[in-house]
């Protein structure tokens, strides 16, 4: 539509003129053009402006409540880097109780929460969903388990905890189990 250089309102119609011609049209001036025409509804519309209303459908109370958890997030952020800052280069050793340590115990024990068992469980749950049950999508899986595992590998500088290696291998062992399933 670059090449319009006019359109008159005839009526309710709209001629487009083509190739850089002008075309005018009046109501009384019934004539057919070579321009395309846009046939508008007969019905009118007034100039569009914003006006407040006078009702309100706005929860105050809701948005008060999130600006008051805003400010409650944003002064423990605060908190929290200026104590980070504070305590730069300052080596603070841990002495954990021994309740913390039982805990601990129990959470990497076999039927804990981070044992072999239930970490496993996870990852081959979610591979199995992502995966949408595929097993021919088993490879991928394996791959892409290889190269967390790996990873974590590396950040830990090549020295990995016992249990990862035991949780590696679980995991593998329930991905084969899953392939040889009928």
């Amino acid at each position: 539509m670059s090449g319009i250089t006019s359109a008159t309102q005839a009526s309710n119609r709209v001629f487009v003129p083509q190739n850089n011609s002008t075309i005018s049209a009046s109501n009384d001036e019934k004539k057919q053009t070579s321009g395309d025409t846009l046939t508008l509804s007969s019905a009118s519309a007034s100039a569009g402006s914003y006006s407040k209303t006078t009702t309100s459908n706005v929860d105050t109370d809701t948005i008060n409540r999130l600006k008051q958890e805003m400010e409650i997030s944003k002064e423990k952020l605060r908190e929290y880097v200026a104590n980070l800052i504070t305590n730069q280069g300052n080596v603070t050793i841990l002495k954990p109780d021994s309740a913390s340590i039982l805990q601990a115990k129990q959470a990497v024990s076999e039927d804990g929460n981070f044992g072999v068992k239930a970490v496993s469980d996870r990852i081959v749950d979610f591979a199995k969903a992502i995966s949408g049950g595929d097993k021919t999508k088993l490879d991928a899986l394996k791959s892409a388990i290889e190269k967390g595992f790996e990873e974590a590998t590396k950040t830990f500088n090549g020295n990995m905890p016992d249990i990862t290696k035991r949780t590696h291998d679980e995991i593998m062992k329930k991905l084969d189990a899953w392939a040889n399933e009928t």
